[in-house]
């Protein structure tokens, strides 16, 4: 909902296709930013101006561009999420961790069974009792990656703490 100024909206409707899955993958795992502009889209969405007390329905994984007016300009978003799409997003947080280890997992909607143990699998890895939306539908994704962002941050580190860089170590040096 436009409170204050005003925007344009360029609204893409869902069936389009205009994120590939990869993008809707990293959307899932906590990326808001995932999705890439693509020219060739332009002509393709709906432009919607938006004044104050407007507001504009956006469906899930529609894809958009705003653009502000020449003042400030203040909007309100209100999140209403189903079962049934939550379930989705954690097919592709699966499908998501899958690609990352390597493997090619099934498309979401392909099997059930597939789709289900991935939904119970990343459910089981999300927090008991969530206090934020975030918590509810990120905690999973993030607790697997737990150990990889470890691992990356040791690593860095150890590099920093590297207090001879030029001299090799024993085993290098053959001693």
């Amino acid at each position: 909902m436009q409170i204050e100024g005003e925007k344009n909206v360029r609204l893409y409707p869902p069936g389009l296709q205009t994120l590939t899955i990869e993008e809707i993958e990293d959307f899932y795992r906590h990326n808001p930013l995932a999705g890439r502009y693509r020219d060739d889209l332009a002509s393709k969405g709906t432009d919607f101006a938006l004044t104050p007390g407007m507001a504009l329905h956006h469906p899930p994984l529609a894809a958009h561009k705003i653009q502000n007016g020449d003042a400030v300009s203040v909007s309100m978003s209100i999140n209403y999420t189903m079962s049934d799409m939550e379930d989705r997003a954690r097919v592709h947080q699966a499908n998501y961790c899958l690609r990352k280890l390597g493997l090619k997992p099934r498309p979401i909607g392909e099997s059930v069974f597939w789709d289900t143990a991935k939904v119970r699998f990343m459910r089981g890895l999300s927090k008991r009792n969530p206090r934020t939306w975030d918590e509810s539908m990120y905690s999973g994704v993030e607790r697997l990656g737990a150990p990889f962002r470890l691992a990356k941050a040791l690593k860095q580190r150890a590099r920093e703490l590297a207090p001879f860089k030029g001299l090799k170590s024993d085993a290098e040096a053959g001693r």
